[in-house]
């Protein structure tokens, strides 16, 4: 469970908090308010996936290729689920 930003005890899913975007709310189990994340944050995230997927177009070796598209990809799903913080809505 992740933190609520309003009440600070945790009240929001894993599952809800992988599968959420800028255009996404969250409503935290515990005290019932609801939640974003941040659209720059998660941005930066997936910026840095997509630029490693993009990468591999540009390399000739299979295995090269490989390692910059499923580790791009990876990364878009991982970086936002980690680093991306709660909002408050305002």
């Amino acid at each position: 469970m992740f933190c609520c930003p309003y009440c600070e005890k945790p009240g929001i899913s894993v599952s809800h908090k992988l599968i959420m975007s800028p255009g996404s709310r969250v409503t935290c189990q515990t005290c019932g308010e609801i939640s974003r994340v941040s659209a720059p944050a998660w941005l930066t995230d997936i910026f840095l996936g997509a630029v490693m997927m993009l990468a591999s177009f540009f390399v000739d070796s299979e295995l090269i290729k490989l390692i910059l598209g499923s580790g791009g990809f990876v990364m878009m799903m991982l970086l936002p689920f980690i680093f991306t913080p709660l909002c408050k809505v305002s």
